[in-house]
């Protein structure tokens, strides 16, 4: 995950409240090691969601710190946690010293943790396809930028097409002059077969939709085109989005489809193979100004239907098709305050998460800690909300902190709700992360009686 112009990962509606000395509050709107070689078969009965924990994320944090001027850092979690967890440190410049003010660091500094809910580089994934819908702005009815992010198997037959299904209630702006920026991207590939993960990232562009007319994947007049132009190793691979507004059996996936067509990395470049062999691991898609958010709060599922190649071949396999959801609440409240006891010697953490206009009940949400204001972050400790999405977690008080408060995504390996138009059925449903304010603990010192 990754921004790529100013503040933007976390809601920037604040509300601080602060008894110096004393207390606080604020409040914003808003794998483990992978299966063995993938088998696709038909999907099983739901399993219950399980945290995303930090040692899980995967591929942004370095871009994420490099595009907003900070240095990246790795360091092993603490005992009994198996992993790394990155984080990034601020550079010594003026940018970074002064440049923002002080909102505007607190919100650099969501955008950054942001990347927890992705990664750094990591062994391709080796079950089905997983998908993270993530909503940078959770206002009902606001243009919000909107990240979508795929994962893919890394072996076995290569992905053909990656078909997204936007939530009805949602809008989608199209009709974009051609060039115009929509947004950004981020990708790993692997080339000629190689277990290697390379990365590649740049904007995407719209297009003229009459160029597309006559594309063997998806043809016919398309709505918009949106390109995103993969660059790797001296390989040039353009590849087009389609939209589309859905109709017929499809509307009930959702109220728009992107689709993205890729070539096979089994056959040569010069009868339509992917040139170099190059095939999708990780897409990371950032769409700007293109989503709306629906007007009406609730939970919205997103879906991703990956089809993959037949192994060794040119051809689709439809049959071999699998869907990937990722819910979404909108609107996002979650609310941080801050107290300390009498003797100043514990302090006390609590607030309220919710998400499409109910609780948050039973998720983790986890606190991250600094005595600077950009880090280095240390975790502090984890509350567990009740069935109002209320939660709370008192630790021995050590000193001034800036704190900062998230619930990381939660994922499954099947779908909540049954039932798919996919042959293989819904194998992967992620429940997308909320981000809480940064807060600022202040510790008076006890003065020495004379």
């Amino acid at each position: 995950m990754f921004r790529t112009t100013g503040p933007r990962g976390v809601n920037v509606t604040c509300r601080w409240k602060v008894t110096p000395g004393m207390s606080g509050v604020a409040g914003v709107p808003w794998r483990t090691a992978a299966p063995a070689a993938p088998v696709r078969t038909q999907a099983t009965a739901h399993v219950a969601a399980r945290d995303l924990i930090p040692d899980d994320i995967r591929l942004s944090i370095p871009r994420a710190c490099a595009r907003l001027g900070l240095s990246y850092v790795r360091r092993r979690d603490r005992p009994g946690v198996v992993g790394t967890t990155a984080l990034c440190d601020p550079v010594r410049t003026q940018q970074a010293k002064g440049a923002l003010g002080v909102m505007g660091r607190f919100a650099l500094v969501g955008a950054v943790l942001a990347g927890l809910v992705l990664a750094t580089a990591a062994p391709a994934l080796a079950g089905p396809a997983e998908l993270y819908a993530i909503a940078f702005d959770t206002a009902l009815g606001r243009s919000s930028d909107t990240e979508l992010e795929v994962l893919v198997p890394g072996s076995g037959p290569a992905p053909a097409s990656l078909a997204f299904y936007v939530p009805q209630g949602y809008g989608v702006t199209v009709g974009q002059p051609a060039g115009t920026r929509v947004g950004a991207f981020a990708v790993n590939v692997s080339l000629g077969g190689s277990s290697t993960p390379l990365g590649a990232s740049g904007d995407i562009l719209a297009d003229d939709p009459a160029k597309y007319v006559a594309n063997t994947c998806s043809p016919g007049t398309h709505a918009a085109v949106f390109v995103a132009s993969l660059f790797v190793s001296g390989i040039t691979v353009p590849v087009p989005l389609y939209v589309d507004p859905t109709s017929g059996a499809d509307a009930a996936l959702g109220g728009f489809k992107i689709e993205a067509c890729l070539a096979s990395p089994d056959v040569p470049a010069a009868v339509g193979g992917a040139p170099g062999g190059l095939r999708l691991i990780e897409a990371d898609l950032d769409l700007v100004g293109v989503f709306v958010n629906p007007a009406a709060a609730g939970t919205y599922t997103w879906s991703v239907f990956e089809t993959p190649f037949t192994a060794g071949t040119a051809t689709p396999d439809p049959a071999g098709t699998v869907e990937a959801r990722s819910l979404v609440g909108l609107p996002k409240l979650f609310s941080v305050k801050w107290a300390l006891n009498t003797a100043r010697t514990r302090l006390t953490l609590s607030g309220k998460v919710t998400e499409g206009g109910k609780p948050r009940a039973g998720v983790n949400v986890r606190f991250l800690a600094t005595q600077k204001k950009l880090g280095p972050w240390t975790e502090l400790g984890v509350a567990k909300t009740k069935a109002d999405g209320s939660f709370s977690f008192t630790r021995a008080a050590s000193g001034s902190l800036y704190v900062f408060a998230h619930v990381n995504p939660y994922i499954s390996d099947s779908c909540s709700t049954a039932g798919s138009a996919a042959p293989l059925g819904c194998q992967f449903e992620s429940t997308g992360p909320s981000f809480g304010p940064v807060v600022h603990v202040t510790v008076p010192k006890v003065k020495k009686k004379k």
